[in-house]
């Protein structure tokens, strides 16, 4: 079966032959592609009839024991017996005079691969090759092969054999892998209540192809119980591989532990960290560019023999990236995109998957075997309208156009192309009227979309004419344009317009992705199969919608808590904290987190909707305790820092004030005593906005619940994940401080998870009284 092959990318195996090289940098990619297109739509203009453009052509063959699908497409081909002809297109900066036709012996072997496959397909017993070089700056080439069919089959022969050398290699761990999958044990020795059914049931997803949305409380073990039962799928061949994905750096941790354990049970397998650019990149300033990084210049040259390296090493995070590339000279970026290919399970951020900029071409452009653990998926939704939105602010292309005057003048045609953009942007400000808070519409801008059109064509062109002083904001104008057209390839119903005043006279422009359930959808069809997990799914049918699983084949599973109910003590205190109550409520609201913290010695979390709302509370009154107070510009060793503070059975009680939804209320391990409890200020629901009336009014037509499904119920997430940090284990004990009035609604305690049994504490000596009695229970 197709399933069962191997498929290999005519441009892939050849480069693989032929590798060597230096990387091309994200904008030299954009633009070598733009160059490209244009070279192909000159000559594929051209064509007489008969000659077919962009040719799909597959191959099915099998070497040493692999069975393989080639595939691609050519970029011209004349079916005509044996005058038949396959042509291959290639663009260049460089003048084509004085070109002998064997400067690129990649581009012949691709087009030798084309015709091959074609030969084999129509049984010819020759075919003729022709590789075409079109200048940019004018004139062209054209070389010509003649090949019999013999002839081809042997290219095709000494093209696959370092291919297969390596498939050999990787198929050799596989051998040695594999095995210890399928005999895995849990590696835990007894499961946790609830464990072992969310285990079984990411194991079914898996092994039928389905998907799988399951809530499970905080503290159950999710990581385990969903790596455990995928790695058993993958032994036995149902998946290729695993991609755990997560947002967090606790979550990329919790799945490196789980396998370091797992490993030490005896299990084999290859694990792939994928860090962001910018946090594993060890060069001063990042230029990607192969004149400005030496880690990027000869990188194709180099990178073999990091890999033959790497396949003897199974835990491949950040750190042993790193060093393996040091060790080579090569990007540790692009290293770990490269590793994956031969990684049993990948570990990372949710955009490999689902954004259409930096998804995994070479495992998701078509259908994927891949098995998919999606964690902390209550973000997925969100995070997906922001992988498919695009914008342009009107003040950074106003500032880009002054510099681009100062250096070239106003007669340059990027300052033309910029003062159209800005022009049909002001337009777009006018007609807000003067005191708009913002506008939401359904139909796109078109006049701003041909400008930005406009724009990036002449970007492009300007990038190559000249170093300029400006090159930092160009760049960054230029992919904000790039992201805008490709937001725009992709707008129908599901987005809207969003212009958004910035002062009187500028504004932004979105094109924002507001129900991204479809895109999610159609990228889980992709993949053989999925687990979406996290703590805070309820109502499950909201989350099910929003993810656009199929209420009829895809699986809803929702766990109980594990642990005893009567180890949390979640109180209510009605305080009334609404927006424009919340200065009347402050003194009161202190009183009662006073009241809260004071009632035991330890560590307590207090979780604010705001910086602006945590500040002023945290400088209102002398707190009887250490006050740490979170700032919205730490960096990883700050948030290290902050979190190493709340350390074990402290000596002094210590108050953390964070932000609801941050990087502190979400994600956060603190088992063994290290929270005495966690107070929340707020329902979490967000202050009405642009963007939150735009999905009230869609999800109202969509569903009837539009306030539900806009404010309320992403709100309650938030406070949710807050608590979830109090109980992590079985011996944890805690208590919780809802303080908000909006708790008393029944909307709003039927979100509650059944386990916390709630009581109310209407002000500081009740809350004082029921902690007393709490924390006396034996």
């Amino acid at each position: 079966m197709e399933e069962e092959r191997l498929r290999i990318n005519v441009r892939s195996l050849a480069e693989f032959y032929f590798e060597g090289g230096d990387l091309v940098s994200g904008r030299g990619m954009i633009q070598r592609m733009l160059e490209g297109t244009r070279a192909h739509r000159l000559a594929q203009g051209g064509y007489e009839p008969g000659w077919q453009s962009e040719a799909a052509l597959r191959m099915e063959l099998e070497r040493r024991g692999v069975k393989l699908l080639l595939h691609g497409r050519a970029d011209g081909l004349l079916a005509a017996g044996d005058d038949s002809v396959i042509e291959e297109i290639k663009s260049m900066l460089e003048d084509t005079a004085g070109m002998e036709g064997g400067e690129y012996p990649v581009h012949w072997a691709q087009a030798e691969l084309y015709a091959a496959m074609l030969a084999a397909r129509d049984g010819l017993n020759r075919v003729r090759v022709r590789l075409r070089y079109i200048s940019l700056a004018g004139g062209e080439a054209l070389f010509t092969r003649d090949y019999s069919r013999e002839k081809l089959y042997e290219k095709l022969d000494e093209y696959l054999s370092p291919m297969l050398d390596w498939l050999a290699r990787v198929r050799a761990w596989q051998d040695v892998s594999r095995p210890t999958m399928r005999a895995l044990s849990f590696p835990y020795g007894v499961y946790r209540p609830g464990q072992r059914e969310m285990a079984a049931n990411v194991y079914v997803a898996l092994r039928d192809g389905k998907n799988l949305l399951c809530q499970a409380p905080t503290g159950i073990g999710k990581t385990a119980a969903a790596l455990f039962p995928a790695l058993i799928a993958l032994g036995e061949g149902r998946v290729g591989r695993v991609f755990y994905l997560t947002a967090r750096t606790t979550g990329r941790e919790a799945a490196l532990q789980a396998l370091d354990r797992m490993r030490a049970a005896g299990l084999m397998a290859r694990c792939v960290v994928l860090s962001a650019k910018d946090s594993v990149c060890p060069m001063e300033e990042r230029d990607c560019r192969p004149e400005a990084c030496p880690l990027a210049r000869g990188y194709y040259d180099r990178r073999r023999d990091a890999l033959r390296e790497a396949l003897s090493m199974q835990r491949l995070d950040r750190a042993a990236i790193g060093a393996l590339a040091a060790r080579h000279g090569i990007c540790p970026f692009e290293l770990s995109l490269d590793l994956s290919e031969t990684a049993d399970v990948v570990v990372c951020d949710y955009n490999y998957v689902f954004d259409p900029r930096v998804k995994l071409q070479r495992f998701f452009t078509g259908r994927s075997d891949a098995g998919l653990l999606v964690d902390e998926a209550h973000n997925l939704a969100s995070r997906a309208r922001d992988m498919l939105s695009g914008a342009l602010a009107q003040r950074y292309f106003r500032d880009l156009r002054r510099a681009v005057g100062k250096e070239a003048g106003r007669k340059h045609p990027l300052y033309a192309a910029l003062t159209a953009l800005l022009k049909e942007m002001t337009a777009l400000r006018r007609s807000l009227g003067g005191d708009s808070g913002g506008e939401s519409r359904a139909e796109k801008p078109d006049a701003l979309i041909e400008a930005a059109k406009a724009f990036a064509q002449a970007a492009g062109a300007a990038f190559d004419e000249r170093t300029w002083a400006c090159r930092r904001d160009l760049s960054e104008c230029f992919f904000d344009a790039l992201d805008f057209l490709r937001a725009e390839s992709g707008y129908d119903e599901h987005f809207r317009t969003l212009i958004e005043p910035d002062g009187r006279n500028l504004c932004g422009v979105r094109l924002w992705c507001a129900d991204p359930a479809a895109h999610i959808a159609a990228c889980l069809r992709r993949v053989h199969g999925a687990a979406l997990f996290s703590a805070t799914l309820a109502p499950m049918d909201f989350y099910r919608d929003l993810t656009g699983l199929d209420g009829e084949a895809d699986a809803l599973l929702d766990l109980p808590s594990p642990f005893p109910p009567e180890n949390l003590r979640a109180l209510v205190c009605p305080l009334p904290l609404r927006y424009k109550e919340r200065e009347a409520s402050m003194d009161r609201l202190c009183e009662c987190l006073r009241a809260f913290i004071g009632a035991r010695r330890g560590n307590y979390l207090v979780c604010f909707p705001s910086y602006a709302f945590m500040r002023q509370a945290a400088e209102r009154v002398e707190w009887p305790c250490r006050l740490l107070v979170q700032s919205p510009d730490m960096d990883d060793d700050a948030r290290r820092a902050f979190l190493d503070a709340l350390e074990p059975d402290p000596p002094e009680t210590t108050a953390a004030f964070v932000v609801m939804g941050g990087v502190f209320s979400e994600g956060v391990d603190l088992p063994g005593g290290r929270l005495a409890g966690a107070a929340i200020v707020g329902t979490g629901v967000p202050q009405l906005s642009l963007e939150g009336d735009t999905l009230r009014a869609l999800y109202e037509e969509k569903y009837g619940r539009g306030y539900a499904y806009a404010y309320m119920y992403p709100g309650v997430a938030k406070v949710l994940q807050a608590a979830g940090r109090v109980i992590r284990s079985e011996s944890d004990r805690g208590a919780v401080l809802l303080i908000d009035a909006r708790w008393r609604d029944a909307e709003h305690r039927a979100l509650m998870p059944p386990h916390w049994r709630a009581v109310p504490a209407r002000g500081p000596e009740e809350i004082e009284a029921e902690l007393e009695t709490f924390w006396n229970e034996r």
